[in-house]
């Protein structure tokens, strides 16, 4: 298992940090735009981080069936092992992009008040509003870590026109956090209907409930020749 999760994290390791620098310095440039000529009121990190992140961990869910399960098999690693190795891997990622969210939006706001004051608007930058924002994005990055995982797991494991059925059962864990807990928008994450107790509570048991149907669906499944 840390086996998996060691050589996964080897395998993204570049590909994380070039996703990360390349949305960190868009963000910077536009901020600094948008200081000298408008009075924006909301936090471009934020909004744009926070989409790139889910999605990118949706297509990683996807990929590490589509792509690597068949690979880590033929090279001995068990199903078993595999399932445990790529959670541990994709939890770890999904929590250090909900790290990186607060902490990215505390930068964000140096550089506001480096080239001009933050307009009236802004979600201010603190202690509290960094936990805060960590506790709405993790649950929503691991939903579409794991709405991924089960789509992948889905098309790998049933024919075409099945994984496409399953597409909407697959998705509930991403639509439930991001429902719930507010996703990304001009305002910080607050949640939506429910008390935050609640609707994390909510997240984490359909994000759970799916996770355990793809270990249930993965564990014995026939790997697929290449074609060719």
């Amino acid at each position: 298992m840390i086996l998996v999760a060691k050589s996964l994290a080897r395998t993204y390791r570049p590909v994380v940090l070039w996703f990360l620098c390349a949305v960190a310095v868009i963000v910077a440039a536009v901020s600094i735009v948008a200081a000298r000529v408008s009075d924006t009121g909301f936090g471009f990190w934020l909004i744009t981080s926070g989409h790139a992140t889910k999605w990118w961990l949706l297509i990683m869910g996807i990929l590490l069936f589509a792509t690597y399960l068949k690979l880590y098999v033929a090279n001995g690693v068990t199903r078993h092992d595999f399932l445990l190795g790529s959670a541990l891997f994709g939890g770890l990622t999904a929590g250090g992009f909900a790290v990186l969210l607060p902490i990215g939006h505390g930068i964000e706001q140096l550089v506001w008040m480096i080239v001009g004051t933050p307009p009236a608007g802004y979600p201010a930058f603190s202690a509290a509003e960094a936990v805060r924002e960590f506790g709405h994005y993790l649950p929503i990055e691991l939903g579409f870590l794991v709405s991924g995982a089960f789509i992948g797991a889905a098309f790998y494991r049933f024919a075409w026109w099945a994984g496409l059925l399953l597409i909407l059962p697959g998705i509930m864990p991403a639509l439930a956090a991001d429902a719930l807990l507010g996703g990304v928008g001009a305002d910080p994450p607050a949640a939506r209907g429910l008390p935050y107790a609640g609707a994390l509570a909510v997240s984490l048991v359909v994000t759970v409930l799916m996770a355990a149907m793809i270990g249930a669906t993965m564990r014995d499944v026939t790997i697929r020749r290449t074609a060719g």
